[in-house]
């Protein structure tokens, strides 16, 4: 049994994005639609004791302002790409972009929570994913919830507590997780790297310098 001293723990924030990105990545060609990536995760969420997010009434249906604001940043850091559908105003498709982190997020996810990741790689949510949008919608909308609430009305709330324990990640790997799925650390380090590549710095002369005693 692992001590409490090496045991690990996560931020809710850190846990929302790895959430998403398992979300995303369980669908091969993107999530088609910004809409559509709400209603998964809505239809993920009301089948979990674990929400990580909150979820209203909203002119579209169900909705969650913190999931579009993690999405924009993963975006911004990264992790995800929006490519345009079609025409203008057609929406994107989301993916990720490096597909090959797809089973390591599953594997992290797991280890904190078992049963949001198995409900993630059930079949159920890929069917739900790529229904045409009426039929999206219809399903959706035909929720008890969603029909006895009116617009603006809290359909579920988040119930992450601050940071989320687990005995299966140590505390280094914690850290690691928080730092990689940071988007203010992801972006700096970015710039960081750009800096460096663009700087006039001989890099032969300083990785041959000789110091002298």
């Amino acid at each position: 049994m692992i001590s409490d001293s090496a045991k690990g723990s996560v931020s809710a924030n850190a846990f929302k994005r790895l959430f998403l990105l398992c979300l995303i990545g369980i669908f091969e060609n993107g999530v088609y639609g910004a809409l559509r990536l709400q209603k998964v995760a809505y239809f993920v969420e009301r089948e979990t004791q674990t929400k990580p997010f909150e979820f209203k009434h909203g002119p579209y249906g169900q909705y969650s302002e913190d999931l579009e604001d993690l999405k924009e940043q993963l975006i911004s850091a990264g992790y995800i790409a929006a490519y345009p559908l079609g025409g203008s105003g057609q929406g994107n498709r989301y993916v990720l972009t490096e597909s090959r982190l797809r089973d390591r997020f599953n594997i992290l996810l797991q280890s904190l929570d078992e049963e949001l990741a198995s409900k993630i790689a059930a079949p159920t949510v890929r069917e739900f994913g790529y229904l045409q949008e009426k039929e999206l919608r219809r399903r959706a909308y035909a929720f008890e919830e969603f029909i006895d609430s009116e617009l603006n009305d809290v359909l579920f709330e988040s119930n992450l507590p601050d940071s989320l324990e687990t005995d299966r990640l140590s505390g280094d790997e914690c850290d690691e997780l928080e730092l990689t799925l940071n988007p203010t650390f992801v972006s700096a380090m970015s710039k960081i790297v750009q800096g460096l590549e663009e700087s006039d710095i001989d890099w032969d002369k300083v990785e041959n310098f000789v110091p002298e005693f």
